[in-house]
């Protein structure tokens, strides 16, 4: 039986992000999202989950973004001078211990639910940070106690989450990303070949956003993006896998 998880990251990054990913998931095939705490677009974000439930909403663990939301003292190895994180092409993640970045974590769990009004139901990290092995003891810390699952984005992740006793998907689909990758055709081939159980597809829809090109790099195929998840022709695909 096949079981499919589609998650926008990056709720909340911009107002186009927000309004993006609600249509892909009004209009389109997105069943779940992860919410920035610390972006700029936040409260929108927020508002919106507080008064939807359709559509599964967890956290997007920011570590190579923005400024801090809890103590700074512990993660003076992975801000910059200017006290915003250090992007993850530094190298300081790899090397983080859960002692840094736990007191983070947690401030951003509490700024969610403030925020939203629940518990997130799932953790996972912007640029996949929470993978990295010090940062990844602390998330799975919090996903227990929470009852949560965690993202795998690769098999030795995975192997560890499982190890932990906390929930994963069986498998991740990372290759709905970049301008050659998001067409429709290329969807429908990724999801008529996903293999038994159950597999997260994430993706990053938005609307035309000028504040976006100003925090991101991955720009206009979000917008590609967005168009192809609403797709009738995803939508219908989707209807062979199990709810």
């Amino acid at each position: 039986m096949k079981r499919l998880i589609v998650t926008a990251d990056d709720f909340g990054l911009t107002p186009g992000v927000v309004t993006g990913i609600v249509e892909a998931h009004e209009q389109g095939i997105v069943t779940a999202t992860s919410l920035m705490v610390s972006a700029e677009a936040a409260e929108s974000a927020f508002a919106w989950a507080r008064d939807h439930t359709s559509l599964v909403v967890g956290l997007h663990f920011v570590l190579t973004f923005a400024r801090p939301t809890g103590p700074r003292e512990p993660l003076l190895d992975l801000v910059d001078a200017e006290g915003r994180f250090r992007r993850l092409e530094s190298g300081a993640h790899e090397r983080a211990t859960p002692e840094q970045v736990r007191g983070e974590l947690r401030a951003q769990l509490e700024l969610f639910e403030k925020g939203v009004g629940r518990a997130p139901t799932h953790i996972d990290g912007h640029h996949h940070v929470h993978a990295f092995p010090g940062i990844l003891t602390a998330v799975l810390e919090e996903a227990a106690r929470l009852g949560v699952t965690v993202r795998a984005p690769d098999d030795a992740t995975r192997e560890r989450i499982r190890r932990d006793g906390v929930e994963t998907a069986d498998h991740f689909l990372a290759n709905f990303y970049g301008a050659d990758n998001v067409s429709e055709d290329e969807l429908l081939e990724t999801l008529d070949a996903a293999p038994d159980g159950t597999s997260e597809l994430m993706c990053h829809p938005a609307h035309r956003d000028d504040r976006l090109e100003t925090l991101s790099s991955y720009v206009s195929p979000r917008w590609a993006e967005l168009a192809t998840l609403t797709s009738p022709r995803v939508v219908a695909a989707t209807t062979n896998f199990a709810t």
